[in-house]
């Protein structure tokens, strides 16, 4: 029978060890498998005794194991040892072979392969691109590893790092005393946060369903369409071209600060460590001692949570970007730009009398001031008309052509003749030289 001399042979204990609450000194190294499971059950109960675990997470061959013993353990102590538990599959190679820690991984690049453990893997693609892979993928069943896979995660990684970029890039002269109230926002921003608080919704309900890879897929999905396809360049005269402190600036900087501040938060339990490089440019402790931070319900705040007249907005985005797709599919069409950049184009909104739409579009044409300098910007084109129709076949139909005059040098707008100077548009002069 092994003593406390075989413990202190094997390093497990000093020679002066005393049991806390019985001041024992005789002791057993026990080494039945039984007693070894029976100690994992407990783990819980030992680490965290007085704390309530959300998630016991381990692989599938532990159904029989840890997660048993510590049900059976939970069961007789009349504890519950955790809330629920989390189980993923295992990781393949392209022949079939289950990837260890000792496994050998081909990486390939332009020149060569080169044979790779695990941890030489991980050093050479960075741990931030692995999270992202491993946060992509559905974890209950099991997984297959490749190159191939690891190089496209590497570029939704790469323009998840250039959109953070370029926001940082427009917050260069911007700080949180400069932000703009939520009702003084111009329509454009505030349709922006509205959307962005409804994609927040979705990836916080993903997270709490340990739904990871749905809600990869939403980020990467937002990133891409509302943000660097429609905000980002539909607000690109305001950040790049109006006066550094306008009100229009100031209130496209207000937006992008919001947004900054929630896409750093909802991708740091992934991007750890590129979400840390980021809030070193916004906060002064670490994001990971930060809880997330919903961005504002703009619609409800903005008709003091009138949820009629909030839904009345919604189907207004709604209806602006049906109409916004149409113009960039027939702009593309005709060959006179795409979605984004439809400069070279001009459109006639016809909206029906009497129908939604045209209450809708009504709305919107008694609140906002400069009506045809936001349709200007929402569908970035140089000329919009909205013409209401008393009869006809669907509820709205937009006609685009090819837009008249001299493109403006600095903005990139058609204006007129009249309307140039120097090169450039009125607005754009107004600016440089006002």
């Amino acid at each position: 029978m092994e003593d406390v001399s075989d413990l202190q042979r094997e390093g497990i204990v000093t020679s002066d060890f005393t049991c806390q609450k019985c001041q024992c000194q005789d002791f057993k190294l026990e080494r039945d498998i039984l007693d070894v499971w029976f100690v994992s059950g407990l783990s819980k109960c030992i680490v965290l005794p007085d704390s309530e675990v959300d998630v016991y997470l381990e692989g599938k061959d532990q159904h029989r194991g840890w997660f048993s013993s510590s049900l059976l353990c939970s069961s007789v102590l009349e504890k519950n040892c955790t809330k629920s538990f989390l189980t993923h599959g295992f990781c393949y190679d392209n022949n079939g072979e289950k990837i260890s820690k000792s496994s050998t991984l081909n990486v390939k690049s332009k020149m060569s392969t080169t044979l790779l453990n695990v941890n030489q893997a991980m050093e050479y693609r960075s741990a931030d691109v692995l999270r992202l892979w491993a946060a992509s993928i559905p974890f209950q069943g099991d997984i297959s590893h490749s190159d191939f896979v690891m190089r496209t995660v590497r570029h939704d990684y790469m323009k998840i790092r250039k959109t953070f970029r370029t926001l940082l890039g427009h917050l260069y002269d911007f700080s949180p005393a400069d932000l703009i109230p939520i009702s003084q926002l111009l329509h454009l921003d505030q349709f922006t946060l509205q959307t962005l608080h409804n994609f927040y919704v979705k990836v916080v309900k993903c997270y709490n369903s340990w739904d990871f890879s749905t809600a990869t897929k939403l980020i990467i999905s937002y990133l891409k369409e509302d943000l660097r396809c429609f905000f980002l360049d539909a607000g690109k005269f305001r950040l790049y071209h109006s006066k550094p402190r306008s009100f229009e600036r100031r209130s496209a900087q207000s937006c992008v600060w919001i947004i900054l501040e929630t896409m750093v938060h909802l991708l740091a339990p992934i991007l750890s460590f590129l979400v840390e490089e980021v809030w070193e440019c916004l906060g002064t402790d670490s994001i990971h001692l930060h809880q997330f931070v919903a961005p504002p319900n703009v619609f409800l705040e903005t008709c003091q949570s009138d949820v009629k007249k909030a839904s009345e907005k919604h189907k207004l985005v709604s209806t602006l970007e049906k109409m916004r797709n149409f113009v960039g599919r027939e702009a593309a069409k005709k060959d006179i730009g795409h979605l984004g950049n439809l400069f070279r184009a001009k459109i006639v909104i016809s909206i029906q009398k009497g129908s939604d739409c045209h209450g809708v579009m009504q709305q919107l044409v008694d609140e906002v001031a400069h009506i045809e300098e936001f349709l200007l910007e929402y569908f970035t084109v140089s000329g919009c008309q909205i013409a209401w129709v008393d009869e006809m076949t669907e509820a709205w139909k937009i006609e685009v052509e090819s837009a008249d005059g001299i493109e403006c040098q600095r903005c990139w707008r058609f204006a007129s003749q009249d309307e140039m100077k120097e090169g450039i548009c009125s607005r754009c002069h107004s600016i440089v030289f006002e």
